[in-house]
């Protein structure tokens, strides 16, 4: 296992980094973040407790988490909502997927805001999210 592949709006702006992608869409208004790490251990499938726990320490708190099965790689899929003030009206949604192969974790996050003017695009952000696709 060891490509990734995930389909953007085709409005994003990107940068790229080793192991990271950044795009950034106007469309929706969020931030997608492509990564994969090596597990140098060969021994990826412990690196999901340690990516739920940079998730929570990310965003503070899970708001829905469900274990996944593609081929032979687990992993999970993680949502939460960042509120930004009192009146709970504008918040950040952040979904992320990520699986572990036996030698590496791949995720896909995405975060866009939502406010009384800026509905949530759950289809957008849900055909993201489902793109991801690890193959050999």
């Amino acid at each position: 296992m060891g490509k990734l592949s995930v389909t953007v709006p085709g409005d994003v702006q990107s940068r790229k980094d080793q192991s990271e992608a950044y795009f950034r869409s106007a469309s929706f208004d969020g931030n997608i973040i492509v990564s994969y790490r090596e597990a140098k251990d060969g021994e990826a499938r412990p690196r999901l407790t340690a990516f739920l726990q940079n998730f929570i320490a990310s965003y503070g708190s899970v708001d829905h988490v469900v274990s996944i099965q593609e081929g032979e790689c687990r992993g999970m899929s993680i949502s939460t909502e960042v509120y930004h003030d009192r009146s709970m009206m504008r918040y950040t949604y952040v979904e992320s997927r990520v699986v572990a192969s036996p030698t590496n974790i791949f995720y896909v996050t995405v975060e866009t805001e939502v406010a009384p003017n800026k509905p949530l695009h759950t289809e957008m952000v849900t055909q993201i999210i489902t793109s991801m696709k690890v193959t050999k």
